[in-house]
């Protein structure tokens, strides 16, 4: 599972190609910690987070390949 860093509000936070983050990728990370908990009870939606979230495909990847 990947854990974001808990950071002070109002605190700009890069993410992994560099861009400040934005409402759209804030709302990303909560949409895909939404789904983290749903993969928790369910672990089909785990199959497409490569094709939803090209943030965290190659992790997903790697983690798909563990899981196999």
């Amino acid at each position: 599972m990947i854990l974001k860093p808990s950071l002070p509000p109002g605190t700009k936070q890069l993410t992994r190609r560099g861009h400040n983050n934005s409402s759209i990728g804030m709302n990303k990370l909560r949409i895909h910690d939404s789904l983290i908990s749903i993969h928790m009870k369910t672990k089909h939606i785990f199959f497409f987070y490569p094709l939803i979230f090209e943030h965290y495909s190659i992790t997903h990847m790697y983690i798909l390949w563990f899981r196999i």
